[in-house]
């Protein structure tokens, strides 16, 4: 790879980095019209192995729309992201983030992964493709603690159910089993 082709990688990252930043904002200052714009006009989100989502940008505004009435603030945190391009306008990766929301006069905490999908779209901006997300725990702040190593952390929405990451992993169960 030349250099110019190096540092167009770089800037690429960048922008993808970026784009992670603006959707965490956009949701915690409801911009609808911004969160639409991070995903491409055939973008789709939705929740890891449940069938819950919503395709194309005007289906995901209306989804962010409904799951954020009737919410206090939130604060959603990106950490660590993983790249990998695919060709010069598509790229796969996942980011691991932390999002907290006020519901009913309880704080809730959620520990999660985006499984994500980046399209550069025809006007040059990355945008989400797809994006996925999966919990490790999503529930009240004062349930963390008595129940971070229980099976069942995503309590909220109830009902309870059991949690998306580490446990689906194979590499998880592999461990546990003692095949690793």
């Amino acid at each position: 790879m030349d250099i110019e082709a190096r540092i167009r990688r770089l800037e690429d990252r960048a922008e993808i980095r970026n784009l992670h930043a603006r959707y965490a904002n956009a949701v915690d200052d409801r911009d609808l019209a911004v969160i639409g714009d991070c995903f491409c006009e055939d973008g789709v989100f939705g929740r890891w192995g449940t069938g819950d989502r919503a395709e194309g940008r005007k289906a995901v505004v209306q989804f962010y729309r409904d799951r954020l009435g009737g919410t206090g603030p939130s604060f959603h945190y990106p950490h660590a992201a993983e790249i990998v391009f695919d060709d010069d306008d598509n790229a796969h990766g996942t980011l691991t983030a932390h999002a907290e929301m006020g519901v009913n006069g309880r704080l809730l905490i959620a520990g999660l992964r985006y499984m994500d999908r980046y399209r550069r779209d025809p006007d040059g901006r990355w945008r989400f493709a797809e994006r996925y997300s999966r919990f490790y725990y999503f529930m009240p702040h004062d349930e963390l603690d008595a129940n971070y190593e229980a099976t069942d952390r995503i309590t909220w929405p109830a009902p309870a159910r059991p949690a998306d990451l580490p446990d689906g992993l194979d590499t998880w169960k592999a461990f546990i089993e003692g095949d690793a």
